[in-house]
């Protein structure tokens, strides 16, 4: 079965929203953070669910950060950088939606600030992606919207997929103890034009084997 159908993810794989909130913790807590001799930076995280030891030493929980993560998007959302430079994010999301259907599927709430944060870093509907979709609120997981393939920074997905879906884990520092192998279809990329590159020659293997069986 060849691939017809990409969710790519937003939050850690193409907006760098962890090193906002980063940021952000950095300010409010910098006497606190001086005193001790230290920062917060993205390798501070733990995991992809726990944020872990470093943060919970001065009382912010893993459900803190996710507040402020949504609260930066809601209110501050120009302060998120792209993870990846500029050209290469909208070059392989570009090269990603002419060849599949690529859809950009977030858990994110604000659907129209992340619109309009996709616009300002020049990634535009229907050039780099066919649709945003937001699960944000509703009672679904990114699995049961049926992609071929997900590029996502949570490698906890896998244990949602099919047997016919993969998974593209974008490495981040959260996640690096995550390698390929950690299930049948799991593949590990640097960045989101390795993710393309992979997919079409993925692709091309596999309508190979389609016509061969033909």
């Amino acid at each position: 079965m060849t691939i017809n159908h990409v969710a790519v993810d937003i939050d850690g794989t193409i907006a760098g929203s962890h090193e906002a909130v980063i940021d952000k913790l950095n300010n409010v807590y910098r006497e606190e953070l001086l005193k001790e001799g230290t920062i917060f930076s993205i390798f501070s995280i733990d995991d992809y669910d726990e944020w872990g030891e470093k943060f919970e030493k001065f009382g912010i929980t893993t459900e803190d950060c996710i507040d402020i993560l949504l609260d930066i998007w809601k209110n501050d959302y120009s302060n998120i950088e792209l993870i990846d430079d500029k050209d290469t994010v909208t070059n392989s999301l570009e090269k990603l939606n002419f060849k599949f259907k690529t859809d950009i599927v977030t858990g994110n709430p604000y659907p129209d600030k992340v619109n309009r944060w996709l616009k300002d870093n020049g990634i535009y509907e229907c050039i780099h992606y066919d649709h945003l979709i937001s699960i944000g609120g509703l009672d679904c997981e990114k699995s049961d919207l049926g992609y071929d393939v997900y590029i996502d920074d949570n490698p906890y997905l896998i244990n949602e997929l099919d047997t016919h879906q993969s998974l593209l884990l974008y490495h981040r520092p959260y996640n690096f103890s995550v390698e390929d192998g950690f299930g049948p279809l799991v593949f590990t990329i640097d960045n989101i034009q390795y993710a393309a590159e992979n997919l079409y020659r993925w692709n091309e293997k596999l309508e190979d084997v389609e016509e061969d069986n033909w």
